[in-house]
């Protein structure tokens, strides 16, 4: 079986997400292979700053398509101006048309970008 992965984290900090805006994650650590039919593990991190401007809960979701297959949750409790990080991994048989991808459920969210690689998406394929 051909290698088949990707890591990658967001260069700069989202200041004010769009909800269903695919993220761009632009600063690609490992791209190795085609995409291909198979079984694959996703995973993906989130930092999300709180402040009263940006809001203090963060729904993120990693989409097949139109559909969602995971979501994160940053959560700071109405601290104001701490981070929180949420991280999830899912597995998913793809084939080789489908689109998977990163999206904020709601605008208005402060994403930390590059800082420590501290929001980043990740996949291999495992079969």
């Amino acid at each position: 079986m051909a290698k088949i992965a990707f890591y990658a984290s967001i260069k700069v900090d989202i200041d004010g997400t769009t909800a269903n805006k695919p993220f761009v994650f632009n600063n690609v650590i490992t791209n190795v292979g085609d995409q291909t039919d198979g079984l694959f593990v996703f995973s993906l991190t989130v930092r999300q700053f709180s402040h009263s401007k940006y809001g203090y809960e963060g729904h993120f979701s990693i989409k097949r398509g139109n559909n969602v297959v995971m979501k994160v949750y940053p959560d700071m409790h109405s601290r104001e101006s701490e981070f929180d990080t949420a991280s999830g991994t899912t597995m998913l048989e793809l084939s080789k048309e489908d689109t998977v991808y990163v999206v904020a459920d709601e605008g208005g969210r402060y994403i930390e970008g590059d800082e420590d690689f501290s929001t980043y998406f990740s996949g291999y394929q495992i079969g």
